[in-house]
């Protein structure tokens, strides 16, 4: 990450455990905009320390990283709150912007990971949700999943970006979802895509 001006990597840790200690030790030097944990870390895992993470005040953005895409540890990682998941093999720039989103509050996920939320979404249901999407917004959720901006969104849909805004908005509103990753995550767990 050294060589990205605008990204300063804080600390490193050996294992999940040493991850949620660093970040409920009340030290403000601990404290990170991003915080990326492998799936498989020694002691506790990285979607154990997402989930205890969920406690701690400002909670940090995190993304997953893994060597290989499980569709059970995407499910597993989103509802641990994970805002990301990405492939170890991702290029730098790649994961350099996926840090730069998460900080933004977007859900960042590789290209395998988009397939296996839309291929598993109907397979790994917790309970069929109704759809209370327009067609329209379902078209928008599911560039949403795809990872999206919402100028690429516009440009697929041949409207503007101020449309893709307000039926970002609807979305949100219609699904109670405070982000992207909420989309994403109700796409994957309602099997509406």
């Amino acid at each position: 990450m050294s060589r990205f001006d605008d990204l300063d990597l804080r600390w490193a840790v050996r294992d999940g455990q040493q991850a949620v200690d660093r970040l409920t030790d009340g030290n403000p030097d601990d404290q990170v905009d991003v915080l990326l944990l492998d799936v498989q870390m020694p002691v506790l895992g990285g979607i154990p320390a997402c989930r205890l993470l969920q406690a701690v005040r400002p909670k940090p953005p995190v993304i997953m990283l893994t060597t290989f895409e499980a569709a059970g540890f995407l499910a597993e990682a989103l509802d641990a709150g994970a805002i990301g998941f990405l492939t170890k093999d991702e290029a730098p720039e790649r994961i350099a912007d996926a840090i730069r989103a998460a900080r933004a509050g977007n859900g960042v996920f590789s290209p395998s990971a988009t397939s296996a939320l839309t291929s598993v979404a109907g397979s790994v249901l917790h309970e069929k949700s109704p759809n209370p999407l327009t067609a329209k917004e379902m078209d928008v959720l599911c560039l949403v999943v795809e990872s999206l901006t919402n100028r690429q969104i516009a440009a697929r849909l041949g409207v503007s970006e101020a449309t893709v805004k307000t039926h970002i908005s609807a979305i949100l509103t219609k699904l109670d979802c405070a982000d992207r990753v909420g989309m994403v995550t109700w796409a994957f767990r309602s099997g509406a895509i």
